[in-house]
């Protein structure tokens, strides 16, 4: 299976589990997968400025 094939069996999984929850945790769901999405661009920062400051770069 592709990348792009499993990316999209992903998103379809995703919409079908979410759209069976109830307003409430469809909240829920929402801020987990903001709150995800908000770490994995601070962790790739940080990833990405400590590379840097092993490489001397400013």
């Amino acid at each position: 299976m592709t990348p792009k094939n499993k990316q999209a069996k992903n998103i379809a999984e995703l919409n079908s589990l979410f759209s069976t929850l109830d307003d409430a945790n469809q909240e829920y769901a929402l801020i987990l997968l903001q709150t995800l999405c908000f770490s994995q661009k601070y962790y790739e920062k940080h990833e990405e400025d400590s590379k840097e400051r092993e490489n001397g770069e400013t």
